[in-house]
């Protein structure tokens, strides 16, 4: 059965979850907190990610998340409802939800490390990085121009 999670404050859709399983791990001492994340395995809309997180937040001192993820998707067209728009800025949304107009994606990866509240890393003081081999890809660069579609590298 498909469960609906919030997200107005996220995504523009909301997360219709097929299932999802995981470990989770915490401590909480005189140190701080800590949370871990094994063995995600999560089937949504158009994609199924596997991976894991840690979360640490140490007593008086800033928190930081490192989150390694491998993400598959048989329809590229509906990444938009994975862009996490308070993040990303609604122009940047507006584009690529336009833009990726279809194709598939075996391996695509999603590495984050850094103090989530100094997101988006202007200074480079973390790092988030999505790489999306996407195949049989469908493109728009502008509304204007005709789309790519299947282009070979």
């Amino acid at each position: 059965m498909m469960r609906k999670m919030p997200y107005e404050t996220v995504f523009r859709a909301p997360l219709e979850v097929e299932k999802g399983t995981a470990t989770l791990h915490w401590l909480k001492n005189e140190k701080g907190f800590q949370l871990d994340g094994r063995n995600i395995d999560v089937k949504a809309k158009a994609v199924h990610a596997r991976g894991g997180f840690r979360y640490l937040q140490p007593a008086g001192d800033e928190p930081w998340l490192g989150i390694l993820a491998g993400i598959s998707t048989d329809d590229g067209s509906q990444a938009w409802r994975y862009f996490p728009e308070n993040l990303m800025g609604k122009a940047l949304v507006d584009y690529l939800s336009g833009a990726i107009q279809g194709g598939q994606a075996d391996n695509a990866t999603l590495a984050y490390g850094g103090n989530p509240h100094l997101f988006p890393y202007k200074h480079n003081e973390g790092q988030f990085q999505v790489l999306v081999p996407l195949r049989n890809a469908t493109y728009a660069f502008q509304p204007d121009w005709p789309a790519l579609k299947k282009p070979r590298y």
